[in-house]
């Protein structure tokens, strides 16, 4: 048996921009029209759906109302996919996966999570060492080119809130993203494929 899967990334959805929505989703379905008509040998139907990262734009987090505006990027992310399910899935969401990216990351609760360390009175071997160990506090932003130290774990972990908020009105309560990072996977057993 053939499946054919469908995988869309870096939607980068916004409030802003929400036109870009229906003007992709007609391109997707016009490129569908065309492969499994059209194209020889021809394509079927996507089976499954994978969007992955960047599901949204994304707010800084000295935006003013940035968990606002965040979440609105997700209503427009939300709209745009319950769409997508309609038009490729009959409307059925356990065909569509959702993984999220490093712009669905809420960047208001990360900063406030996190205290910078200063590097150059610091042992650096050690530092780097501790960074890539599986139960690191430390994280590192290519952005400041700075090390930082998570001092508040609970803060840390809302980061993914609203992703969750978003995930679990998708996937109607059937599915959820919960925001403590050792509990942050999900199985998709598609038996029937």
């Amino acid at each position: 048996m053939t499946i054919s899967i469908l995988h869309i990334s870096d939607l980068h959805c916004d409030s802003v921009n929400s036109t870009r929505n229906r003007v992709l989703l007609d391109s997707l379905e016009r490129d569908r029209d065309r492969y499994t008509s059209q194209e020889s040998p021809h394509i079927k139907s996507p089976d499954l759906i994978i969007v992955s990262g960047d599901i949204i734009q994304g707010v800084k987090h000295e935006t003013l109302c940035a968990e606002a505006n965040l979440r609105k990027q997700y209503d427009v992310a939300l709209s745009f996919l319950n769409s997508l399910t309609d038009r490729f899935a009959d409307g059925n969401k356990q065909l569509i996966v959702i993984i999220p990216g490093n712009h669905d990351v809420s960047d208001y609760h990360f900063r406030q999570s996190l205290e910078p360390i200063d590097i150059s009175s610091s042992a650096k071997r050690e530092l780097v060492t501790q960074l890539f160990t599986p139960e690191s506090r430390l994280r590192w932003s290519w952005s400041d080119f700075a090390l930082y130290d998570i001092v508040n774990s609970e803060m840390y972990e809302q980061r993914f809130a609203a992703f969750s908020d978003f995930y679990n009105k998708f996937y109607n309560g059937v599915r959820s993203f919960p925001t403590d990072p050792a509990k942050q996977f999900d199985i998709f057993d598609f038996y029937e494929f």
